[in-house]
């Protein structure tokens, strides 16, 4: 089934400041549940134990959390790797409405694309890029300009488009930090193995691991609920989909284990 992708013409960007703020604050409203979790207590003692040492850890702890979030949702709406489908319909939009690029409004990954389709006259392609990237420069660009390099980015495009599942770059990025960050404070990444009323064993997703992603990943999935259809996929994630990926990225680091012949057993 072809997926219908919204164009990106009307981009905005992910908020340093603002956005932030508003996963920062979700992140605190869950403090305590998510250090819970991720066994902080166990190392630094209970919040009303007399003996607590952990509030300035805690606090760096916490911004350490938030700031992985807010780069994970940076990635999701500002960097490159999203669908060709995606990028074409943004640039058919451009082609069609071309006072988008004055207004500085498209999304960036597509801006580049037509970017380095663009020529002033005979010159390689690209070589002028900033006339596209940047609108204060003052060169106006002419309807044919657009239409042109428009069409050279699409094709450009669709040449290079792959088939398969598209690799998720900010989940990637997102399961790897917070798997680095629980096994601080716990000896390994693991989902538990369940038995079904019929007796038959499958990996669930469940466990303490699975628990502390679920608690740490809601402020995004609400940051990302709230975005415009026009970003695709916003979620939301869930634990154990972020729990797979960090269990997968861990066990590609391993190293091998050295190769034992029978007669070095023997030995």
């Amino acid at each position: 089934m072809r997926v219908h992708y919204e164009p990106q013409s009307n981009h905005i960007g992910f908020d340093w400041q603002s956005d932030a703020h508003k996963i920062e604050q979700g992140m605190l409203e869950r403090k305590i549940a998510i250090l819970s979790k991720l066994g902080f207590y166990q190392e630094f003692g209970e919040l009303d134990d007399a003996a607590f040492s952990g509030h300035l850890v805690s606090i760096e702890l916490m911004d350490e959390l938030t700031g992985i979030l807010a780069k994970t949702a940076a990635i999701i709406m500002d960097a490159g790797f999203k669908p060709t489908g995606s990028l074409v319909a943004t640039i058919e939009a451009v082609r069609a409405n071309p006072s988008a690029i004055q207004n500085c409004a498209v999304e960036p990954e597509a801006l580049g694309v037509m970017a380095a389709s663009y020529r002033r006259n005979k010159e390689p392609l690209g070589q002028h890029w900033y006339d596209v990237t940047d609108p204060a420069a003052g060169r106006k660009l002419s309807r044919k300009q657009i239409e042109d390099m428009a069409d050279r980015g699409i094709a450009d495009l669709q040449m290079v488009a792959t088939k398969g599942r598209r690799r998720k770059v900010a989940f990637d990025h997102l399961a790897a930090e917070l798997g680095k960050i629980y096994l601080r404070f716990n000896d390994k990444l693991v989902r538990h193995s369940v038995l079904t009323a019929s007796y038959k064993v499958y990996q669930a997703d469940a466990g303490p691991f699975v628990d502390f992603l679920d608690q740490v990943l809601a402020p995004l999935n609400i940051f990302l609920a709230d975005l415009p259809n026009q970003y695709g996929e916003r979620g939301p994630l869930s634990g154990g989909s972020i729990a797979r990926r960090a269990i997968k990225a861990r066990s590609l680091k391993r190293p091998a284990l050295p190769f034992k012949t029978s007669a070095a057993s023997a030995s």
